[in-house]
């Protein structure tokens, strides 16, 4: 089901042609479970790349098998059947050709504000990653950490803590942090009907979970014990996996999370000067619990109301 993004007024800023840098180009990535019913999504986000005005491709890959002759020259299919969306992520790394790479998600229908969003990102020339309702990285950034690995869920997380531990972050969600939001990304694998064990597992790997995070955690999320066995199970599997955390002092969920929360406050949001509304960090009730009960930063600033919470 598509969220509506069109209910934010836009600002309109001339532009003089010949300022129009066009040495750069975007790189527009979604990942999506079936090319036929992809047409809307792809559709938003060629307005969004005719708004901004740079060049552009769009960069798709599905989990389906089936081509479809909608999609023109200017659209790259990189890989169909693929059962992880990390897969087809990396895949669209590889075939880039723009200096910048963002990732849109198919269930939101965003509105021309992001255009405003990823043109003034694209202006400040910092190689910090954007977290917003895109996910917006220079394209060598991305290269230079390697990119996605081979993980069926969470893999997000496993990238970005890579990449904000090396270059930093500018946070500017215009309606909160749902894409990662550890309640929402626990509670997904609900309606996954098989993996289920194995995505945990992955989102783990991810986040570098200890044994005392997932005590802290289920403790928080369930009551009934069923989401404890499954992380437990997940966690003791973890270590067996091929793929081995990127290791921090912390864990990589709360490392993120800090130097989002740091973001905001230094208010690095400023460095985009093409909007000017205040970024919102809404964020779930139990998400919020844990990171207040494991970070000073976020338990002082939930203290002062600083940010604004979402019942889920």
């Amino acid at each position: 089901m598509w969220e509506y993004r069109d209910m934010m007024k836009r600002m309109v800023y001339p532009v003089r042609i010949d300022t129009i840098r066009y040495d750069r180009k975007f790189s527009f990535v979604v990942f999506v479970e079936d090319i036929q019913s992809s047409h809307q999504i792809i559709d938003n986000i060629m307005d969004i790349g005719d708004e901004i005005g740079y060049p552009y491709e769009v960069i798709v890959s599905a989990k389906d098998q089936v081509t479809d002759d909608y999609y023109s020259d200017e659209i790259k299919v990189v890989g169909t059947g693929l059962n992880r969306r990390s897969d087809g992520i990396q895949r669209s790394l590889k075939s880039s050709t723009g200096n910048y790479f963002v990732i849109f998600d198919p269930n939101i229908r965003y509105s021309l504000s992001y255009a405003d969003l990823l043109y003034g990102y694209a202006e400040t020339g910092s190689s910090e990653v954007l977290v917003s309702e895109i996910l917006g990285f220079q394209t060598d950034v991305l290269r230079s950490v390697g990119g996605w690995r081979d993980l069926s869920y969470g893999e997000d997380i496993d990238l970005l803590v890579r990449v904000i531990d090396n270059y930093g972050v500018i946070t500017y969600p215009f309606y909160g942090l749902k894409q990662i939001d550890l309640t929402e990304l626990i509670k997904s694998t609900d309606s996954i009907r098989s993996g289920k064990i194995k995505k945990l597992r992955d989102l783990i790997i991810s986040c570098n979970f200890k044994y005392q995070d997932i005590k802290t955690i289920a403790k928080i999320l369930d009551k009934s014990s069923r989401i404890s066995r499954l992380l437990y199970l997940s966690k003791i599997l973890s270590n067996f996996a091929r793929i081995r955390p990127y290791e921090r002092p912390k864990n990589n969920y709360l490392t993120i999370m800090e130097r989002i929360m740091e973001s905001i406050l230094a208010k690095e949001f400023l460095k985009i000067t093409t909007v000017d509304f205040k970024p919102s960090l809404a964020i779930s009730t139990k998400t919020a619990e844990y990171l207040a009960g494991e970070s000073p930063l976020w338990r002082i600033t939930e203290e002062n109301g600083n940010f604004v919470r979402e019942k889920i």
